[in-house]
C-alpha cells in the first residue's frame, strides 16, 4: 500500500509538472531567455519633449542639473532618455486655410532654440539620450479632419498647440488610423530625416506614441536604421478612447521582432503629477530587482511643464528617489537604453547573470508573476524542486540575494 501510494505521488508529480510546464511553455521560455541583471539598473524615460516655449528649455536644464548630482559606483551620472516630438501644428497657417490644409512648425526653427539647445547640452553631457517619438505625436490629417467640426480642438490649436498631451487620447496615437504602407514609408522617412537635421545624429531608438504601432511601421523604422523599440510589454495595433487591441500579448526585454529589431520594456511609472511618490518608486525598484530586470521609469514632460509648482514637486520626488536608491543600493547602475540593449554583447561591468543556478531562482520569481502559476507550481512540487536545487550549494557571492532581503530605509 505504501509503495502504491509512492508510485501514485511520483506519477502525479511527473505528469502534473509536464502539464504545467507545457501549459505555460511560451512565457516560461521567454522568461528564461530574457537577460537577467544582478545589480539594480535605473533609467528615467521621458516622452513628449519638442517644440515649445522657452520655459520648457529651462525645465530641461533643471532636470539636467539634478541628474548630474547623482552618480553610480562607476562614476556614471543618472540618466534620462528623451522621447522627442519634432513638430507641432502651425496654428496661424491652419486657421488661415479655414482648417482645410495642415502645416507644421518643427523643432529646428529659431523660436524653439531654447528647447533644442537644452536637449543638445544634455546629450553632450551624457545625461540625456535622444529617442524618436515621432515627427508629430498624432497623424496630421486625422487631427485636421477632427478639428473641422470640433470647437474644443480649434481652441486647443489657438492656445495650446505645443501641448500634445492635452489632445483627446485617441488623437495622440500617431499610428492608430488605418494607413497604407506607402503613407507609413513616407511618414517614417520624414521623421527620421527631421530627427537627424535637428540633433545631428541618426535615430536608433523609437518610442511609439501611446504605444500603438504595427509591423508595417516596424519595417519602415528598420529600413532607416532604427534597431530598438521601447514597449509597454505588449504591442498595441489599434486603440479607442477606452480600449487597446494587442497582437503581441507579452514582450520581454531583448526579445527580437519579426523584423530583427530589439524590444525593451518600460516596466514602471513615475508620474508625480498623478500623485506618484518616491517611496512608491523605491518599492518598484525592489520589485524589479527581485525579477532581475532593469527598472525603466516612464515620466512624461507634463510633470515638469504644467506649472512651476508641479515642476518643483517632480524634481523633489526625483531627487528623493535618487538619494534613496544610491543610499540603499550603492552598486546601482545608471544606463541609457542603448547601453542596456547592447548589454548582452558588451558587458564590461559584468552586470548579467550567467550561472544557471542563479538564473533558476530569477526565472522562478518571474514565473510567479504569471496567473495562478505560483499556486499550481506549489501543488505539483515544482516550486519545492526549484527551491531545493538553488539551495544545494550556498550562494555567497551573488548580490541579488542581498538585494531581495534588503528593505529600503526611509529618511
Amino acid at each position: 500500500m505504501i509503495l502504491l501510494l509512492l508510485e501514485i505521488i511520483c506519477v502525479w508529480l511527473i505528469v502534473g509538472n509536464l502539464i504545467l510546464l507545457f501549459s505555460y511553455r511560451q512565457a516560461l521560455r521567454q522568461f528564461w531567455l530574457e537577460p537577467m541583471v544582478k545589480q539594480p539598473i535605473i533609467i528615467f524615460e521621458s516622452d513628449d519633449w519638442g517644440p515649445g516655449p522657452a520655459e520648457h528649455g529651462q525645465a530641461l536644464h533643471k532636470i539636467h542639473q539634478l541628474l548630474t548630482e547623482f552618480r553610480d559606483y562607476r562614476g556614471h551620472c543618472a540618466h534620462m532618455t528623451i522621447g522627442a516630438v519634432l513638430s507641432i501644428p502651425d496654428a496661424e497657417k491652419i486657421q488661415q486655410s479655414q482648417y482645410q490644409a495642415y502645416a507644421g512648425l518643427d523643432l529646428s526653427q529659431p523660436q524653439f532654440s531654447d528647447v533644442l539647445g537644452s536637449l543638445k547640452q544634455g546629450q553632450q553631457a551624457g545625461v540625456f539620450s535622444l529617442q524618436l517619438h515621432g515627427r508629430e505625436h498624432y497623424w496630421p490629417h486625422t487631427l485636421l479632419s477632427e478639428m473641422q467640426h470640433n470647437n474644443d480642438l480649434k481652441e486647443w490649436l489657438a492656445h495650446n498647440s505645443a501641448y500634445t498631451e492635452k489632445l483627446p487620447s485617441p488623437l495622440q496615437s500617431r499610428w492608430n488610423p488605418p494607413l497604407s504602407i506607402a503613407d507609413i514609408a513616407v511618414a517614417v522617412k520624414q521623421e527620421v530625416d527631421l530627427f537627424k537635421r535637428c540633433f545631428g545624429v541618426a535615430a536608433e531608438v523609437v518610442v511609439p506614441p501611446t504605444f500603438v504601432w504595427n509591423e508595417e511601421v516596424e519595417i519602415s523604422w528598420r529600413s532607416h536604421g532604427i534597431h530598438t523599440i521601447i514597449t509597454p510589454g505588449q504591442r498595441y495595433y489599434k486603440r479607442s478612447e477606452t480600449r487597446f487591441w494587442s497582437d503581441k500579448k507579452r514582450i520581454v526585454n531583448h526579445q527580437t521582432s519579426a523584423t530583427g529589431q530589439t524590444y525593451l520594456v518600460r516596466n514602471q511609472y513615475f508620474e508625480p503629477e498623478f500623485g506618484h511618490q518616491w517611496r512608491e518608486a523605491i518599492d518598484k525598484v525592489t520589485s524589479s530587482i527581485k525579477l532581475a530586470r532593469p527598472c525603466l521609469f516612464e515620466t512624461h514632460r507634463f510633470n515638469f511643464v504644467n506649472s512651476e509648482e508641479g515642476c518643483q514637486n517632480s524634481l523633489y520626488q526625483m531627487r528623493s528617489l535618487l538619494e534613496q536608491v544610491t543610499k540603499t543600493w550603492p552598486d546601482c547602475c545608471f544606463l541609457s537604453s542603448l547601453e542596456l540593449v547592447r548589454l548582452p554583447q558588451h558587458d564590461p561591468d559584468k552586470l548579467l547573470i550567467h550561472h544557471w543556478r542563479h538564473r533558476l531562482q530569477c526565472w522562478r520569481n518571474r514565473a510567479f508573476t504569471l496567473p495562478k502559476f505560483r499556486y499550481l507550481a506549489t501543488l505539483t512540487g515544482l516550486n519545492l524542486a526549484c527551491w531545493l536545487i538553488v539551495q544545494v550549494k550556498p550562494v555567497t557571492d551573488f548580490s541579488l540575494w542581498q538585494h531581495q532581503s534588503d528593505k529600503p530605509r526611509s529618511n
